[in-house]
């Protein structure tokens, strides 16, 4: 099997012809896609501030692994408060990941079929749509895949086969699902290995470096929750404030559908004074779900909040399942683009969040 070194020098024109033709076409994606911000994209903004001192770290979602965040965070502290550096640097990992995608196939396959498949990553268009958007998918897909590469075009001797934890470890903190990914690799490199005839000591000594450094660098996110924040893991994901999110972002959130008085009045409360407020704190809030979530938890504890959302959620499913289920179609037909409900697309000039 030919080295990543040697097929790079006898194939330097094909990586360089897919970088330039890769980066050209996302360049154009990011003059030609405005920048969409969902409801979802502020609560990372959100979080994005926290990480740059305008806030207490100790407010970051629950329910998100802080990658996305810092990502966006070290964007806005290298060049400026512009959200547009945030898709062009994920345009540019599109091309980034196209390019590698092409010199590790030469390594299998000849520079036709490996040019094919840069290409077939950097001129993807769902890809390229998702670098202009301020949600997490563009840059999961960048250090999932860079995992995968590494990891697969480097399973003989090359030492650089170490990264491919890295980049996991980075997709993970991105978006957690990336760890059922971790699993799928370490699995294929186990019988990699024995089908290589190598040593026992060796084969458990190469998965368990991969285990090592991957959970060295996880290891950090889930003691700060374990230990500060009480979350046995790197998330604490809450399924039916989801559920009941989306109702609210959606206005089909019914007040009288709360059975608890006491409930019932914090969110009327609430509202009254979210609707109260000035220009100038509207311009800085996060989204009403998780404004009144944290407003709600202050006031109760999280164990009433968590049984507040189960309660709402059943009590409305038992008198609006027909709208219920319209809903949910109606979002999955928003994310094949197929609906204007969601994602809310806005002019930068709208994203109050990041202003100054």
């Amino acid at each position: 099997m030919t080295r990543p070194d040697n097929a790079i020098r006898k194939n330097l024109g094909c990586v360089i012809g897919v970088f330039a033709i890769t980066i050209l076409v996302q360049l154009v994606y990011f003059q030609a896609i405005p920048l969409v911000v969902s409801n979802d994209s502020l609560g990372y903004l959100h979080d994005a501030e926290l990480f740059l001192g305008n806030g207490n770290v100790a407010e970051l979602s629950v329910e998100r692994t802080p990658g996305y965040s810092g990502f966006i965070a070290f964007a806005i502290a290298a060049f400026g408060r512009e959200l547009r550096w945030v898709a062009l640097l994920q345009h540019l990992g599109v091309s980034l990941l196209a390019t590698l995608m092409t010199w590790f196939s030469l390594c299998y396959v000849n520079r036709v079929y490996a040019t094919a498949l840069g290409l077939f990553i950097g001129l993807d268009p769902a890809l390229s749509f998702f670098g202009s958007w301020i949600l997490s998918e563009s840059m999961f897909a960048l250090f999932l895949n860079l995992g995968v590469i590494l990891a697969v075009g480097t399973m003989g001797k090359n030492r650089s086969r170490f990264l491919a934890p890295i980049m996991l470890a980075f997709a993970t903190l991105i978006r957690p699902n990336a760890i059922l990914s971790f699993g799928a690799l370490v699995g294929f490199l186990l019988i990699h290995l024995l089908l290589q005839r190598e040593s026992a000591r060796k084969t458990f000594s190469v998965v368990g470096i991969y285990c090592v450094i991957y959970g060295t660098i996880l290891a950090p996110w889930i003691a700060y929750n374990s230990y500060v924040r009480g979350i046995p893991g790197l998330v604490d994901a809450d399924f039916n404030f989801i559920r009941v999110q989306n109702l609210q972002l959606r206005e089909h959130f019914h007040p009288e559908l709360i059975e608890d008085e006491q409930m019932r009045m914090l969110y009327l409360t609430f509202i009254s004074a979210r609707e109260e407020e000035n220009e100038d704190q509207r311009r800085n809030r996060i989204s009403l779900p998780f404004a009144f979530r944290y407003h709600l938890e202050q006031a109760v504890g999280k164990p009433r909040a968590r049984d507040f959302y189960s309660d709402y959620f059943n009590n409305h499913l038992r008198n609006y399942a027909l709208e219920y289920s319209a809903d949910v179609f109606n979002i999955f037909l928003g994310h094949l683009g197929l609906s204007t409900g969601i994602p809310l697309t806005l002019k930068f000039g709208d994203i109050f969040l990041m202003s100054a």
